[in-house]
């Protein structure tokens, strides 16, 4: 809710005169988006707040179903697979330029142009490992002490610089 609020709140300058300004368009588009992230928001911390009302007096007990590590391994593997989507694709060694479209590495003081290191492989057997971890690791009873903080170190890490990727650029140095 608060990186969409900018985009609720947008303020675009517009140049009619042809220069590379933003369309007026552009706020009617950017605060729709705003908006339906903020309300969307809203309802997902009414329903988290909703349940931790409801569920602070329950008793628990020892040998209570395991429906919800299932649910906890969903959460990882989501989480995870959104985390390792937001690592680059291509690398370059540092000081160099990427040229991510056509997977060239382009050095800036001598020109000189090479193949850049592709990753795709790395990001192809995470995302196939998440499930693997999530439903044996993070499902298992006897891990429960260390699965619930990993699963939300996991699932805010991945979904908060998703969000900071996508609609909170501004916040980004």
């Amino acid at each position: 809710m608060v990186l969409a609020w900018n985009e609720l709140t947008c303020s675009v300058p517009v140049d009619l005169g042809g220069s590379r300004q933003s369309p007026e368009t552009a706020c009617e588009v950017l605060a729709g988006v705003g908006g339906l992230f903020t309300f969307l928001g809203g309802l997902a911390a009414a329903g988290g707040i909703a349940i931790a009302w409801r569920t602070r007096r329950r008793p628990v007990e020892r040998t209570g179903k395991d429906g919800w590590r299932w649910g906890l391994a969903v959460v990882f593997t989501i989480g995870f697979a959104v985390l390792v989507t937001r690592f680059p694709d291509q690398t370059c060694p540092g000081g160099v330029h990427l040229s991510a479209p056509f997977g060239l590495c382009i050095d800036t003081t001598t020109d000189a142009r090479f193949d850049s290191t592709n990753w795709i492989w790395a990001k192809v057997i995470a995302i196939g490992a998440a499930p693997v971890i999530g439903f044996t690791v993070i499902a298992a009873r006897r891990a429960s002490a260390i699965a619930v903080p990993l699963t939300l170190l996991v699932w805010f890490a991945g979904i908060g610089w998703l969000l900071l990727d996508t609609i909170g650029r501004e916040f980004l140095p």
